[in-house]
């Protein structure tokens, strides 16, 4: 009798168990709201299947970037970097900024945004040569995605996905950023 007593105990648990309400995506979205900063990111390019950057930057007196998630579903992120100048017959240093804002969601655990998030590596304008053309890949567009891999209370890894068509190339580029608070 006393064993079917635990029985009946452990099968009640396991009904309310699996009535409870699932709130894993306001658990996210509460870990995820606050300042995050970049520690380290890996960049990798893709030129029609073809990979040709695949390179790891971390965060030093010349490489800053952060994004800060708000309670009301919307994000703001800013990147400064200070770069060799290659452009310019004076040699030095060249500063590059950036700042993306925009608005964030969960449809259950899936992460949405209005915008990708930038991190060392600054995404627009991008030039590259294709066909023998120099060409600027701003308004160019095709696609655009960012996953969370990893969320917990002093650790963010997401991943970003841009992707762009130009004549008969496809230009692909991932970002994995590694925040702390």
């Amino acid at each position: 009798m006393r064993n079917l007593y635990y029985l009946f105990t452990a099968v009640i648990m396991c009904c309310l168990y699996a009535c409870a309400k699932d709130n894993s995506a306001k658990t996210q979205q509460a870990m995820l709201i606050g300042k995050w900063t970049l520690q380290h990111e890996n960049y990798q390019l893709t030129i029609s299947g073809v990979q040709k950057i695949d390179t790891i930057i971390t965060a030093s007196a010349n490489n800053y970037s952060s994004v800060q998630f708000n309670k009301a579903g919307t994000f703001a992120g800013a990147s400064f970097a200070l770069t060799g100048n290659t452009g310019s017959l004076s040699g030095g240093l060249q500063a590059q900024s950036d700042s993306l804002s925009g608005t964030y969601s969960f449809t259950g655990t899936l992460f949405n945004t209005s915008n990708t998030i930038t991190g060392f590596i600054i995404n627009t304008p991008v030039f590259f040569t294709s066909g023998g053309l120099n060409l600027a890949l701003t308004n160019t567009q095709a696609s655009q995605s960012v996953q969370i891999n990893q969320l917990k209370t002093t650790a963010l890894t997401l991943h970003t996905q841009i992707t762009y068509k130009v004549i008969a190339d496809t230009f692909k580029i991932d970002q994995y950023l590694y925040y702390t608070r």
